[in-house]
């Protein structure tokens, strides 16, 4: 769905945001950054007041309005993506083709184990992507069990700062190969079985 902007709408997520906090009305129709997504927090005590000094990406909402309008948004420009989504992962993956090229030709790995082996799994993520990715915010594509789970978690990326994201189809590392036979009883095992069998019958 594409959109238009009206000549007074500010534009880009953080412009956005700020106007929202101005807001005696808050549920006007505006446009803010979606609750728990990077930047939500813009506006408030102790939070920065201008853009990020790197494209990161973000996803704006239109607040008060059922269902829901998503759309992808940067918080180091006024970039925003042309059209408007009922899916906030379609508005992530746009930001995300704004803000880090190449993003989905990068490998897939299992999800974050818990807390005990969370930080080997983090350094061998980060091995496995190019140097500085994660640093410039950008996401690790993980392998989800089933399709029901495919949210895009914010902050979940090793170092805290991008995104936590469902693998594409084509990106999914294979399944793993189903479990070997066990190997054969040795031949004399075999004998006693048989006799014992033999003794069991007679």
């Amino acid at each position: 769905m594409s959109h238009h902007h009206a000549v007074n709408e500010p534009r880009g997520a953080v412009a956005r945001q700020l106007h929202y906090r101005t807001l005696a009305d808050k549920q006007t129709g505006a446009w803010a950054i979606y609750i728990t997504h990077p930047g939500n927090q813009l506006g408030r005590a102790h939070e920065p007041l201008e853009l990020a000094d790197t494209h990161l990406p973000t996803v704006l909402f239109q607040v008060g309005r059922h269902p829901h309008r998503f759309r992808g948004a940067c918080l180091g420009c006024d970039w925003e993506s042309d059209r408007d989504d009922t899916n906030v992962l379609q508005a992530v993956e746009a930001a995300h083709d704004h803000t880090h090229t190449g993003w989905r030709t990068m490998p897939a790995v299992h999800p974050q184990p818990p807390a005990g082996r969370a930080s080997t799994w983090a350094k061998q993520v980060t091995a496995a992507y190019p140097d500085g990715w994660f640093a410039r915010g950008g996401p690790v594509l993980t392998i989800r069990p089933g399709p029901a789970d495919r949210r895009p978690l914010p902050g979940r990326a090793p170092g805290g700062r991008g995104y936590d994201l469902p693998a594409p189809a084509s990106t999914r590392a294979p399944a793993p190969a189903a479990a070997p036979a066990p190997p054969p009883a040795p031949l004399a095992l075999i004998g006693r079985m048989e006799r014992h069998a033999r003794v069991l019958v007679a």
